[in-house]
């Protein structure tokens, strides 16, 4: 197996996502997704860094932001997610 340097691999995914951003007046969502304690936040935060780098407006949304409460201690289950308040980004 190949070994993967997350940095540059991040590197190089801004620089595709600045390819499809320029000259375009169409906002794109790049999704990050993984499970608990996967780094989504550390490559969302790098990506972000790297686009704003380019010139590039960004809005980063967490999930985290929207945890209402645990339901019998998961914070996996959707309605510990306050889905309304996210609903009306």
């Amino acid at each position: 197996m190949g070994y993967f340097d997350l940095e540059n691999g991040l590197i190089e995914a801004g620089r595709r996502i600045q390819e499809k951003l320029d000259g375009s007046p169409t906002p794109i969502v790049v999704n990050v997704a993984g499970g608990s304690s996967s780094g989504k936040e550390h490559v969302s935060k790098v990506l972000e860094k790297n686009i704003i780098k380019q010139g590039f407006n960004v809005l980063r949304i967490s999930m985290d932001d929207y945890f209402v409460s645990s339901i019998g201690g998961n914070w996996d289950h959707p309605d510990a997610l306050d889905l309304d308040l996210l609903s009306l980004i």
